[in-house]
């Protein structure tokens, strides 16, 4: 019969990919509360600064003044995006909790594809809001009147465009998010260790052994 050391041995390593995985779903989850990125635009108009902070369901500061720094034939679409963006955040944020915690349910290869949409969703913020920030920037240097391309906006980063300052910082809810894309490759790495080696946990005997047991029960 199986050894009582390894059934206990086995019970941790199947547990441990389940803890880390329904872990990064509760990150996930947690960093909806959280801000994700703050923007503070200082224009000569404002010259102590307007500060947006973005959370994945709505945005707090005074949005209208930022969009029409950067432009009113901008400043609808850019909220049209803003609103549509974040209706469907809190939904889409859902169903990417629910898919990793059914990723430890799914004991082959199929559990990391489950668990990719979280995996991927700080970098999938971190897009949308590079492409966010683009229309802004561009809004902003045309009513400059500038000529040239407009910057490219770093990252995270302060950038300066003709006397107007613009600075994104990240939120807790993106680092939040960050350390749930660090639970899933933790938890994959586990179950990819819980479930590939099962075989090796029984020799062929005990195996024949166990099957035996159990068929003659279920008689």
């Amino acid at each position: 019969m199986i050894p009582r050391d390894a059934r206990v041995g086995a019970r941790g390593r199947y547990l441990a990919p389940t803890v880390a995985l329904t872990a990064a779903g509760a990150l996930i989850a947690i960093s909806l509360f959280l801000p994700y990125w703050e923007m503070t635009l200082v224009t000569p108009a404002d010259p102590a600064g307007l500060r947006l902070i973005s959370y994945l369901g709505h945005l707090e500061g005074p949005l209208d003044t930022v969009l029409a720094s950067a432009g009113r034939a901008r400043a609808a679409r850019l909220r049209e995006l803003s609103e549509l963006e974040r209706s469907l955040a809190v939904a889409t944020v859902t169903v990417i909790c629910l898919l990793v915690v059914a990723a430890t349910f799914v004991h082959n290869r199929w559990a990391a594809l489950l668990s990719l949409p979280a995996l991927a969703f700080p970098v999938i913020v971190i897009a949308d809001m590079a492409g966010w920030l683009h229309s802004i920037v561009a809004g902003i240097s045309a009513a400059s009147g500038s000529l040239r391309a407009p910057p490219a906006l770093p990252l995270f980063g302060r950038l300066a465009i003709d006397g107007v300052s613009l600075e994104t910082r990240p939120g807790a809810g993106l680092l939040v998010a960050a350390a749930a894309s660090l639970a899933v490759i933790a938890g994959l790495w586990l179950h990819r260790s819980a479930y590939k080696p099962v075989d090796s946990l029984v020799d062929p005997g005990e195996e024949s052994e166990l099957s035996e047991s159990i068929r003659k029960r279920a008689l």
